[in-house]
């Protein structure tokens, strides 16, 4: 079984290379090879939110409420980072108070979550989606609770912010294969075992099966489906890490997000990272303290 530190190095990377592409109208393969290429790997808050949910996850096991994570996360996009050694845990990391552009949703719910006020939207960004790949690993190493428990929680936890529930369905979906994986099931008998428990009348179902039967559509991913989708197909066609990476973030769109993602669905399918790309991670502190945590 992979560890939390897997795990999170297969996200960071991915985000790490995807998020200078982000910002370009249609970046290439030189583009790729030139953030690849960069002394330092800077991660997104794609990376971030993952960590605040890992260390949530290691430190409260399955008993914190779900916006603690994203709270605590919220508080580094606000404060100075020469204050962070006021602050315990993953808040001492300097690393993580960069803004690395957080998603509207989420700084918006997250401002209404720290102030206690109710989270009122519509949105299915892909903010759920993208930050929810510890649950995975938590229960695939839990002998004792059933698997559908944690879908709950995942479920619970892309409502702290989102609430269409096609970012809710999306977010769940990638539980559901990312525990697959961990236990062993080859990516497309994951796939199909989890399309079983997704709401056949949502858009993430209907993308998932264009994933299974190869249809390639051109899409952004800015909304959640879309990045499940990008980032699923972009693994279906790749026989290593750095291909899984190349496909999801060299796209007119959320690149950062959909090679985050790609990033973890690679890593729990077996794909390696080339160590020398963890080592220049900005993150790689604070992905070392959590995995200590774990």
């Amino acid at each position: 079984m992979i560890t939390i530190r897997d795990l999170l190095c297969g996200v960071a990377v991915g985000d790490a290379i995807g998020y200078p592409l982000e910002f370009l109208r249609n970046p290439n393969k030189n583009d790729f090879e030139n953030s690849m290429n960069a002394k330092i790997l800077n991660a997104s808050d794609d990376t971030q939110m993952t960590l605040f949910l890992a260390e949530a996850i290691a430190n409260y096991g399955i008993n914190f409420a779900p916006d603690l994570p994203y709270i605590r996360w919220y508080s580094t996009q606000n404060r100075f980072k020469e204050n962070s050694h006021l602050h315990d845990g993953l808040l001492s990391f300097e690393c993580l108070y960069n803004l690395r552009e957080p998603g509207n949703t989420c700084m918006s719910a997250c401002n209404s979550l720290s102030k206690g006020e109710k989270v009122i939207n519509d949105s299915k960004g892909n903010g759920t989606v993208m930050r929810i790949s510890p649950w995975a690993l938590k229960a695939a190493m839990d002998d004792k609770l059933d698997y559908s428990h944690y879908a709950h929680l995942v479920r619970k936890d892309s409502l702290a912010t989102h609430k269409h529930p096609e970012a809710t369905e999306s977010a769940t979906a990638l539980f559901l294969i990312l525990y697959f994986l961990v236990l062993g099931v080859k990516l497309e008998a994951g796939l199909i075992l989890a399309i079983k428990e997704i709401d056949s009348y949502s858009r993430t179902y209907e993308l998932l099966l264009k994933v299974i039967n190869g249809e390639l559509l051109d899409l952004e991913g800015w909304v959640a489906e879309e990045a499940l989708y990008i980032a699923l197909s972009s693994v279906f066609r790749s026989t290593d890490y750095l291909t899984a990476i190349y496909n999801a973030s060299v796209i007119s769109g959320d690149s950062d997000t959909c090679a985050s993602i790609a990033g973890a669905i690679a890593m729990c399918s077996g794909m390696e990272i080339p160590s020398h790309f963890i080592d220049k991670l900005d993150v790689l502190p604070a992905i070392n303290y959590v995995s200590d945590c774990w």
